[in-house]
C-alpha cells in the first residue's frame, strides 16, 4: 500500500505521526542519501553516520516540509548540508579517507582494472581539492548523475550556475590530473570512471 503512494502523500501522513510512511520514504530515497554520504566523506563507516543523521534531521524537521514540493531536492541538499558538516568537523579524517578510498572493481581485463583504479583516485584526491559547492556538484552531476534541475533545487541556484560550476570543477579537476599525474591522461578518454574532459 505505502508503496503505491506519491512522496506528497507519504510526507503529509508522516507529519500526522504515521511512522511506517516515513520508512517507505527512507526505504525509497535511503539508496541516494547513502550514495551521497559516501561520496562527499569518501568513508564508508562516515557516510552511515551521515545518511542515519540526515534521516534524524528530516524525521525531525518534518513539520516544515512542504508537501507539494518535490522532496528529492530537499532531502539531496539536507545530505548536503549534514555531509558537509561532518567533513569539517575532521578535515584530517576526511583527507586520509580520500587516500585510502576503495576503488571500482572491473571484473574483464586486468590492465584495464588497474587504470581505472588509478584514475578514479586522482579524480577523488583532485576533488578533494575542489570547492565544497564544486565538490558537491561533480558528485551530483557526474557520479550520481542526477538531472541538473534536481541538483539546482538542492543547492539553491540556477541550472545555469550548476552548469557552470560543474564545468569549472571539471576542469580543476583535468588541471589537476596534468600536473600530479598526466602520465594518466592517455588513458582519460577511455575510462567511465570520470567526468569528460572539458574542452
Amino acid at each position: 500500500m505505502y508503496a503505491d503512494l506519491p512522496d506528497r502523500e507519504l510526507v503529509q501522513r508522516v507529519q500526522r505521526g504515521d511512522e511506517r510512511a516515513f520508512d517507505e520514504l527512507v526505504g525509497r530515497y535511503g539508496r541516494l542519501v547513502l550514495s551521497l554520504a559516501r561520496k562527499v566523506t569518501a568513508n564508508a563507516a562516515d557516510a552511515d553516520d551521515v545518511a542515519q543523521e540526515a534521516f534524524l534531521r528530516f524525521f525531525r524537521s518534518i513539520e516544515r516540509v512542504d508537501a507539494e514540493l518535490p522532496l528529492e531536492p530537499w532531502l539531496v541538499r539536507l545530505t548536503l548540508n549534514t555531509a558537509r558538516s561532518y567533513v569539517s568537523r575532521s578535515p584530517a579524517r576526511f583527507e586520509q579517507s580520500l587516500a585510502d578510498a576503495e576503488m571500482p572493481t572491473d571484473r574483464g581485463n586486468p590492465a584495464r582494472r588497474v587504470h581505472a583504479e588509478e584514475i578514479t583516485r586522482a579524480v577523488m584526491l583532485a576533488a578533494g581539492e575542489l570547492p565544497p559547492r564544486e565538490r558537491e556538484g561533480v558528485v551530483q552531476r557526474d557520479l550520481e548523475e542526477l538531472p541538473v534541475s534536481v541538483i539546482a533545487q538542492a543547492l539553491e541556484v540556477s541550472e545555469v550556475t550548476v552548469r557552470r560550476q560543474s564545468g569549472e570543477a571539471r576542469r580543476k579537476i583535468v588541471a589537476w590530473i596534468k600536473q600530479r599525474r598526466p602520465e594518466l591522461l592517455v588513458l582519460w578518454r577511455s575510462s567511465a570512471q570520470v567526468p569528460k574532459e572539458p574542452r
